[in-house]
């Protein structure tokens, strides 16, 4: 509200105006004034109203919780393990300790050894059988003819080819005998005639014939009992047939052997 100083000097109304009263003046300045500090005083009082209402409205209505804010820790990567799933990672607790050596978790090391290279391993030595030792009863045996063909000479040539040959079976090769000497055998030759020599090392012992069970072309066994003539040592039989065309000797077959005293 505004008061026009120059009405109130003036006064109201259109009449004449009336001679300017000095207290009159001073009263009506003093009126204004206050009514101007009521004013002023009534604004203030609204404003401190206004004041006190709204920190209330703002406390009565529901705040927000706000939560104290820490730190900002920087999140690490999450493992994963071979299968895809996540591996939940278990913050380590701080200790003052020192982090534990692998190798000692590992266990005592293997002790280091230098390798010399490959290790000659010794040979091993052959292990010789013990020889059995004849006892002073055995004697060697000496080779001898076999009784089966002595009994049967010309069993393996049954059903042959016809040709003509001499088949010694006795005495055979390193055989020991004493004053006469068997000779058996099997023969196809001519006129069924087995011609014999024994010699030794100074020439001819005894020479002669037998004449076999058959002659060639059939075959037939022959047997003879040679008498040795005292001879000793090694001795030499020489058996075969004569052809009769030029007289020369066929089919020589040679066997040496031992005579004893």
């Amino acid at each position: 509200m505004s008061v026009d100083l120059g009405d109130l000097l003036r006064g109201s109304g259109s009449g004449p105006r009336s001679p300017l009263d000095p207290d009159d003046i001073w009263v009506r300045g003093r009126r204004r004034r206050r009514v101007r500090l009521a004013l002023t005083s009534t604004a203030g009082v609204a404003a401190i109203a206004v004041l006190a209402v709204v920190p209330l409205t703002f406390l009565g209505s529901p705040q927000p919780v706000i939560e104290p804010v820490g730190p900002v820790e920087r999140e690490e990567p999450e493992e994963t393990t071979d299968d895809g799933d996540d591996a939940v990672d278990v913050p380590a607790e701080e200790s003052d300790e020192p982090d534990p050596d692998p190798l000692d978790e590992a266990g005592p090391a293997d002790p280091v050894t230098e390798d010399d290279g490959p290790v000659d391993e010794p040979a091993e030595e052959p292990v010789e059988e013990p020889k059995e030792e004849a006892s002073p009863a055995e004697t060697a045996v000496a080779p001898g003819p076999d009784p089966a063909r002595v009994a049967e000479p010309c069993a393996r040539h049954e059903g042959g080819e016809m040709r003509a040959f001499i088949d010694v079976v006795a005495p055979v090769a390193e055989q020991e005998v004493t004053n006469a000497v068997d000779l058996v055998g099997c023969a196809s030759v001519f006129e069924a005639t087995v011609s014999y020599r024994l010699t030794d090392a100074a020439g001819t012992v005894t020479e002669g014939f037998t004449t076999a069970t058959a002659g060639g072309p059939e075959i037939g066994e022959f047997r003879e009992t040679i008498n040795l003539q005292g001879a000793t040592a090694e001795l030499t039989l020489e058996v075969f047939w004569m052809d009769a065309s030029d007289g020369s000797e066929r089919d020589v077959q040679e066997v040496t052997f031992t005579a004893r005293s």
